[in-house]
């Protein structure tokens, strides 16, 4: 154990993992378009040394890389950004290093995603005096500019430009009561793309991680759809402001349970397409991407995700799928 611990080794590769990291992170910043590729990819090296060395070197990658990019970005985007990659990237870690089942990991990454997001915003309401509703005025401002655009060059009738400003002042109202639950739909999110990438990129390197279950079989339980129905009760509370604080928790869990609903919904539709229609791969894709988008075909596939989660239409069965 004495050798192990004095061995060069894990340091060295530390520091060759968080140069690695520095240089995603100067990407993100000043390569636009490999930003994306980047940012996808900052947590990776991080995991990395988790999975071959443990906590404390793992850690140590994060401060180091930390450090360093303090010097080219400064310190308050630094600890942003190091908040974002090093949280989500010793998580993965964590849970790889243990072999935890991958929806225990994607929900672990998806905590360090929510607590970067709050350090994020930490930062940005003391020293910019920036918060979530200036954010909030500052993209429906940018959408009010380019419907502006938009009428003057003839491109949308004044007709079209009212619904547009009717659909941006329900934005508004509605906006500033889901932002928790926006938060939690972008933590999600971003922890399915990072345990992807980070599994793609270690299997790659010889490590076995277990992979998702097939989306086709992705399901929520039924218990979860009293999220649904109760968020949905709450809006009866919306006018009285007594209880403002239970019409916005309702409001931010229907929003929340109905987005993992309408994922379940997709769910349903691609394992039919799949397994009884025989649907190509790259059309029901492309049919499920048309439906997502459209109101209507929303609102259809939320319901047949929570009717599917007490029928089980697939036959599944109702144990939990990790």
């Amino acid at each position: 154990m004495m050798a192990r611990s004095s061995s060069p080794k894990p340091l060295v590769e530390g520091a060759l993992l968080a140069a690695i990291t520095i240089i995603l992170a100067l990407m993100g910043s000043y390569v636009p378009v490999l930003g994306t590729v980047a940012a996808l990819l900052w947590p990776v090296p991080v995991a990395l040394v988790y999975l071959r060395h443990g906590f404390r070197i793992s850690l140590l990658t994060v401060i180091v890389s930390g450090l360093t990019l303090g010097m080219f970005v400064g310190p308050l985007e630094a600890v942003v950004r190091v908040s974002t990659f090093g949280l989500a990237g010793l998580a993965l870690g964590f849970c790889f290093r243990r072999k935890l089942s991958p929806s225990v990991t994607v929900a672990a990454g998806a905590v360090a995603g929510l607590v970067s997001t709050v350090i994020g915003l930490v930062v940005s309401i003391l020293f910019f005096k920036i918060g979530p509703k200036e954010m909030l005025a500052e993209i429906l401002q940018a959408l009010d500019q380019s419907t502006e655009i938009y009428r003057r060059f003839g491109l949308l009738s004044e007709t079209q430009i009212a619904e547009v400003k009717q659909q941006t002042d329900v934005a508004r109202q509605m906006m500033g009561y889901l932002l928790p639950s926006l938060f939690g739909v972008s933590a999600i999110s971003g922890s399915l793309v990072n345990f992807q990438v980070a599994r793609m990129v270690l299997n790659r390197l010889g490590y076995g991680i277990e992979q998702l279950p097939k989306f086709e079989t992705w399901r929520m339980p039924a218990l979860a759809a009293i999220g649904v129905f109760a968020g949905g009760l709450t809006g009866l509370l919306k006018d009285n402001q007594s209880w403002s604080l239970v019409y916005s928790a309702g409001v931010n869990i229907q929003f929340f349970m109905s987005v993992l609903f309408l994922v379940h919904g997709s769910a349903v539709g691609y394992w039919f397409m799949a397994n009884r229609w025989n649907v190509s791969k790259p059309l029901r894709i492309v049919m499920l991407a048309m439906a997502f988008f459209n109101p209507l075909f929303q609102q259809v596939l939320l319901w047949v995700g929570v009717f599917d989660s007490f029928f089980d239409y697939r036959k599944l069965g109702f144990r939990f799928r990790r």
